[in-house]
């Protein structure tokens, strides 16, 4: 196992391990509606303002108010 000295993120190659270290500056996304935080891609922030914020869905969850189509 190869592990981060920042994290403690365990890898089973080195050349994750070496890739890894960019994960820490990488600025997140976040969702100006809920504040929710989306670490990976501006495309997952985007899916979940459709997904739950859309205005356009047509029933909303009462426990976590996420929308659906």
């Amino acid at each position: 196992q190869h592990i981060c000295g920042q994290c403690g993120a365990a890898f089973e190659y080195p050349s994750r391990l070496k890739a890894h270290p960019a994960s820490h500056s990488i600025k997140p996304f976040e969702c100006t509606e809920c504040s929710r935080v989306f670490k990976t891609a501006a495309d997952d922030c985007r899916k979940h303002k459709k997904k739950v914020h859309d205005k356009a869905a047509v029933a909303v969850c009462p426990v976590c108010e996420q929308g659906f189509q």
